[in-house]
């Protein structure tokens, strides 16, 4: 039986969806804890975040 190493290479990648009440708030928590990067964004007309895709970087 093989070992399995503890990396994220190892590890791979998750891939997980939130529904929020707030997103807003919810990417400037992800920004300032993970050092999110938004990749895509889609707003109502109204400025309401309707959809945001982020991306959190493995640390290195």
């Amino acid at each position: 039986m093989s070992e399995t190493s503890n990396t994220s290479a190892a590890l791979g990648t998750v891939t997980p969806y939130f529904t929020v009440p707030d997103a807003e708030a919810f990417i400037h928590f992800a920004q300032s804890a993970f050092d999110a990067k938004i990749i895509k964004e889609d707003r109502y007309d109204s400025g309401v975040v309707q959809h945001a895709r982020l991306q959190i970087a493995p640390r290195s």
